[in-house]
C-alpha cells in the first residue's frame, strides 16, 4: 500500500490510466476550470499516483483537486482501458480523510448530520410535511413497497416531488409505507466523500427501518438514496435485502405497462421541454427508456433529446457534494447544461433527480435565464389531475 492505504484493486486501476486524454473532452470540471489538467480526470489520476507513491506530499491543493470531481462518470464512458475511475476516486477520498485531509468544515457537517439525522440541520419531524395534505399514508408499517423519500424533501421546493410520487402510488393502488421522521439520510455524500465510519452509522439506522417495514422493493426519488442503499452491503456485515432498489420512475413506468393508470390531462408546464439524464440514475444504474416512456405516455407534451443525452448526459454539476465544497464550480458546471437546453430551444428542462433540480434552479437564478425546471414526478402528477 502507498501513502494513501490504497486497495491493490485500486492501485491497479491508477496504473491501468494510459493517461491517454480521451476522458478530456466530457469532464465537466475540466472544462468549467478553463481545461486546466488538474482539473479532470486524467489529471486528477495523474496527481493521484504521484502521492501515492510518495513522489509529492498531500495538501489542500491536492485535496482540492480531488473533492471537486463531480464522480459523474463521464470519463469513464470515453477510456478506452476501462478505468473504474469513480471508485478509485472514493477510496481515495478515504485514504485522504483517514491521513486528516477533507475539504474545510466536513467534521462539523458530518456531526450535525449524525445530530439531526439529515444533511440540512433541520428537525427531523419536517420531513412529513410533504404529505400534510395526503390521506392514508402508512409510517413504518409493513408494506409492499417503501418509498424512501430522502433528505431534500425537507425543501418546500422539493417536497411536490415527493407528493407527486405518493399521489401516483395510490392511483395505482400501491400499498406502500414511508419512514416519516425516523428516516435518517441515506449517508451517499459520505461514502461518496470517503467519511465510511459517519455513513456506516446512516446505513445501520435506517436497515433497521427497512426490516420492520419488511417491503418486497424499495424506491426512491433521488438516484442517489437509491445508490447508497444498494451500497449498504459493503457498509455492513453483509447485509443482503434480496429485493429490488430502484427509482420511482423504474416502478411508475412498470405500473404503465401493466395498466395501472393511465394520463388523460396535457401537459401545459411549457411550449417545449428537454429532459435531462442524471449521472446517477443514467450512466450509472443504467435507467435510460424509463423516464422517456413516462414522458411519451403524456398527452400533448412535446419533448426533444439534448445533444449529449443518456450514457454522454452532461453532468449538472451538483454530485458528490460539490454543492457544498465549491459552489461556485457546481453553478457553472450546470451553466453548461443550461446551455444546451437553451440550444435546443425549449424551454423547460425535466430531470429526475432533487440535486440535478435544485442546482439547476440556483443556477438559473444566479444567470436570469428563462428556463423553467420541473422534476419527472411533477410532470406525472399534472397529468393525473
Amino acid at each position: 500500500m502507498g501513502t494513501l492505504g490504497l486497495e491493490k484493486k485500486y492501485e491497479d486501476q491508477v496504473l491501468k490510466c494510459s493517461r491517454c486524454g480521451f476522458c478530456r473532452v466530457i469532464c465537466p470540471t475540466f472544462e468549467a476550470k478553463d481545461f486546466l489538467e488538474s482539473y479532470g480526470a486524467r489529471g486528477r489520476m495523474m496527481q493521484l499516483k504521484a502521492v501515492d507513491e510518495g513522489k509529492i506530499q498531500p495538501d489542500q491543493s491536492f485535496v482540492d483537486r480531488i473533492f471537486t470531481c463531480t464522480l459523474c462518470s463521464a470519463c469513464e464512458q470515453k477510456c478506452p482501458s476501462k478505468v473504474d475511475y469513480v471508485k478509485t476516486m472514493e477510496a481515495a477520498r478515504a485514504g485522504l480523510v483517514k491521513l486528516g485531509f477533507a475539504p474545510p468544515d466536513f467534521a462539523e457537517f458530518s456531526e450535525m448530520t449524525l445530530e439531526k439525522g439529515n444533511v440540512l440541520g433541520q428537525d427531523n419531524a419536517r420531513r412529513m410535511r410533504w404529505a400534510a395534505k395526503l390521506e392514508n399514508i402508512k409510517v413504518n408499517e409493513p408494506a409492499e413497497v417503501l418509498f424512501f423519500v430522502g433528505c431534500n424533501i425537507m425543501r418546500p421546493r422539493v417536497r411536490p416531488m415527493a407528493t407527486a410520487t405518493a399521489k401516483a402510488l395510490q392511483a395505482a393502488n400501491v400499498d406502500f409505507a414511508v419512514m416519516g421522521e425516523d428516516e435518517w439520510c441515506c449517508g451517499l455524500v459520505f461514502i461518496n466523500t470517503g467519511h465510511l465510519d459517519v455513513a456506516r452509522e446512516f446505513a445501520k439506522h435506517n436497515i433497521e427501518l427497512i426490516e420492520k417495514i419488511n417491503p418486497q422493493r424499495i424506491i426512491t426519488i433521488c438516484p442517489g438514496c437509491a445508490q447508497a442503499i444498494r451500497h449498504y452491503k459493503h457498509l455492513t456485515d453483509g447485509w443482503k435485502p434480496g429485493i429490488p432498489i430502484t427509482h420511482a420512475v423504474e416502478y411508475i413506468a412498470e405500473l404503465l405497462d401493466q395498466g395501472k393508470f393511465t394520463f388523460t390531462k396535457e401537459f401545459e408546464g411549457g411550449s417545449k421541454i428537454a429532459y435531462h439524464d442524471p449521472c446517477e440514475l443514467g450512466r450509472q444504474m443504467g435507467v435510460f427508456d424509463a423516464p422517456r416512456k413516462v414522458l411519451n405516455a403524456i398527452p400533448g407534451l412535446e419533448w426533444v433529446e439534448l445533444e449529449n443525452n443518456k450514457a454522454l448526459s452532461h453532468c449538472c454539476g451538483g454530485g458528490s457534494g460539490l454543492q457544498g465544497i465549491d459552489n461556485e464550480l457546481a453553478r457553472e458546471v450546470a451553466h453548461f447544461r443550461l446551455k444546451e437546453v437553451q440550444d435546443a430551444g425549449a424551454d423547460v428542462i425535466v430531470t429526475s433527480c432533487p440535486t440535478c433540480r435544485g442546482n439547476f434552479l440556483d443556477t438559473i437564478k444566479q444567470n436570469s435565464l428563462s428556463i423553467k425546471v420541473m422534476d419527472i414526478h411533477e410532470v406525472l402528477a399534472q397529468a393525473l389531475e
